[in-house]
Parts: C-alpha cells; structure tokens; sequence
C-alpha cells in the first residue's frame, strides 16, 4: 500500500486522467476531485484507478453531458448511455442548479461529490444526492454525511435535490491518501503518457 499526500495525490491523478484522455482542464478538476474525497474521508484512492480503467476502454467523447429541462427538472445523460462524473461533475457546477436534478447511469457517482459540494457552495445551501439506497449530504465544503456504501457503486443514476435542514455533525479532514501498489502502478503508467519522450538534444539540456 503506497502513502501519498495530497499533494502528491493530486499531481498522480491529474496526470492520469489527462493520460486517459481528459483535457487538462478536466484533469485538473479530476486531481482536486481527488484531493477533495480523501481530505474529506475517502483515503483510500483506487476507485480513482477504477473509475479510469472504465474510462481507458470507452471513448471520452462518448460520455460528453447532455442537460434537458422539463418544467422544474434537469435530465443529464451521456451521448453514449454513460456519463462520466469529471465531465459531468464539472458541467454541473457550471450552471449550478440541482432542483430535482436526474443524472443517468453516472460511472462511480461517489466521484460527484466535490463537484456537487461546489454546487451547495454557490447556492448556500445544502444538497443531497441519492443512488440506489445511498445518500449523501455536503453543504459547502463539508461532507455532511454519507452511508457506507457509496464507494462501491460502480455505476448509477443520482439524484439531486437541495434541503433546507442540514445534519449537525460533519466529517473530520484527512491529510493523507493511500492507494494499493497496483492501482498505483497503473496511475503512473497512465501519467507517463503525459511526458515527451526524451531526444538527443533535450538530454544535452539536462532532460531525461
């Protein structure tokens, strides 16, 4: 079991999830997502590693958000039946609205979380989201409560809805994260596409 901080959490997903074929600015909503979930009492990272295996052997494009409203409700739904949370997480907290907010067949909905939490952020006030029997509750960079089995949900349809009553307690931060030798191994074979090989020139410049 590898330790890392969140620092270096950060920097190991950001660049995976651009080797996986995020664009850099979702690559980096991808690494403070990350960083998010373990500060906020997820330490352990290899639903990352899960959740880019799935997206290894999917086109990305193919999971871009589509956003229907009728009436007083939003439908999100991926272009390929799938969505996946970086790209929909961050399209979310674009517009910012959640009122009875559906979002379909969602690759490991636990990876929402922070992009939901910017949501309550901005509207100042708290969310839940629900899938299957799960719910989870953050209001403003606090992770209100959750249940145990959020992290195991491979796949999902969330729900969204602001509440006005908030839980009275909150979850303790999280400095460090950890991640198993093997999903390590395979974040780092994905952010090592990330790097220009080395050449001639560039190693009489120091590189490689």
């Amino acid at each position: 079991m590898m330790d890392l901080s969140l620092g270096e959490c950060e920097a190991l997903v950001g660049k995976a999830a651009r080797g996986v074929g995020l664009s850099w600015g979702l690559a980096q909503d991808a690494a403070h997502a990350a960083s998010w979930l373990v500060a906020h009492g997820f330490r352990n990272i290899d639903f990352i590693a899960q959740l880019l295996r799935r997206l290894e052997v999917v086109d990305v494009a193919m999971t871009r958000p589509q956003r229907e409203v009728s009436g007083a409700s939003i439908r999100w739904s991926g272009e390929g039946g799938m969505l996946c949370p970086f790209t929909v997480g961050a399209s979310l907290a674009d517009f910012g609205d959640v009122i009875d907010s559906s979002l379909e067949n969602v690759l490991m909905p636990i990876v929402l979380l922070p992009f939901i939490d910017r949501v309550a952020v901005r509207a100042g006030r708290a969310v839940q989201a629900q899938w299957h029997d799960e719910v989870v509750v953050t209001a403003g960079h606090r992770l209100l409560q959750y249940s145990a089995g959020v992290i195991e949900t491979a796949s999902a349809t969330v729900l969204l809805r602001c509440i006005e009553t908030r839980p009275a307690f909150s979850l303790s931060s999280i400095q460090r994260a950890a991640v198993t030798d093997t999903d390590y191994a395979f974040l780092n074979s994905l952010a090592h596409r990330t790097y220009v090989p080395a050449t001639a020139q560039s190693r009489l410049h120091g590189a490689g």
